[in-house]
């Protein structure tokens, strides 16, 4: 982290990290000085945003490296907040670092108080379930399964399980992956209304945790239906999430949830021939609602299929 390769090219010195925690997470805590690395990450990160880097001159990128990097190693051992020379120095370091230890101390601190871990808001959800939520990192979430480790299989008043959360908030496709690796059953898992964790991923136009749970773990339950009679793809097609539907990655989305499934486009010609909606997005009057919401459907997934880039087909 502090020879020259990594002056040069900070982005090298994100990925020798990423490589050597991949090998053995373990070197996360390997001490020099009696201090782990994330502490000497913090340090390094402080020193450059104060302008006074102990080993010499670091490029413009060099400090959001440093922070990329100080993830990397609290998403491995989490654990390591809490020492000493961390959480004793947090007054030391830049504002960014700060609020970065500051979150995860408070996180930490949640994952030891057993109550707390175990009592459920008005919702329903645990710590866990809310954490999920806010996008908290993986290292926090592993914390505060380490505090509670039932809270993955905790159902809310829905009926949904962390990981339909997870599907449906949480921007990190490893999150979703350390959730899995826990409760693999939970694929499968539908809540009250029917819905598996992909409907959510689709409802939350998580692009990047479509693609795993389709081309990584099969979701099967691309052809389910929840109690709306609604497969996965119509919540993509009506979700809020969606900032721009002619976008390479809503693209992608659409094109591998048809693909992963094909009958969805016979059951849409099925439908319109009865003149019934595959999934009504307003409420209307007999009279017009079953072509509206065809047309509407009909338009959005082959404006998709004509617009998915030749790697899919």
């Amino acid at each position: 982290m502090v020879g020259i390769d990594w002056r040069n090219d900070p982005a090298a010195a994100i990925g020798m990290v990423r490589f050597l925690l991949g090998c053995d997470p373990n070197v996360a805590l390997q001490e020099s000085h009696g201090t782990v690395p994330l502490f000497f990450i913090c340090f390094i990160a402080s020193s450059i945003r104060n302008g006074n880097a102990p080993f010499g001159d670091y490029p413009p990128l060099a400090f959001d490296a440093t922070l990329e990097i100080m993830r990397l190693l609290y998403d491995a051992h989490p654990e390591a907040i809490e020492r000493n020379e961390i959480s004793s120095n947090v007054g030391t370091f830049s504002q960014e670092v700060q609020t970065f230890v500051d979150t995860q101390l408070a996180h930490a601190r949640q994952a030891r108080d057993h109550r707390l871990m175990t009592t459920p808001d008005e919702n329903g959800q645990l710590p866990l379930h809310r954490a999920l939520c806010d996008n908290a990192t993986l290292g926090s979430i592993k914390l505060l399964v380490k505090g509670n480790p039932s809270a993955v299989s905790y159902l809310d008043r829905s009926f949904a399980l962390p990981l339909h959360v997870a599907c449906q908030y949480h921007d990190s496709t490893a999150v979703v992956q350390y959730l899995i690796g826990l409760v693999e059953v939970a694929l499968i898992a539908m809540d009250r209304e029917g819905n598996s964790p992909l409907h959510y991923a689709c409802r939350g136009a998580k692009h990047n945790t479509i693609a795993l749970l389709l081309e990584t773990y099969g979701a099967v339950s691309v052809s389910k239906r929840n109690a709306r009679n609604k497969l996965p793809i119509y919540l993509l097609l009506e979700s809020d999430g969606v900032s721009d539907r002619e976008s390479i990655e809503y693209t992608d989305s659409i094109y591998r949830l048809i693909r992963a499934y094909p009958e969805t486009l016979m059951d849409w010609n099925f439908n319109r021939r009865r003149r019934t909606p595959l999934n009504p997005i307003v409420e209307e009057t007999k009279d017009d609602a079953s072509e509206t919401s065809d047309d509407l459907y009909s338009n959005r997934v082959f404006t998709q299929i004509s617009l998915a880039p030749c790697s899919l087909l």
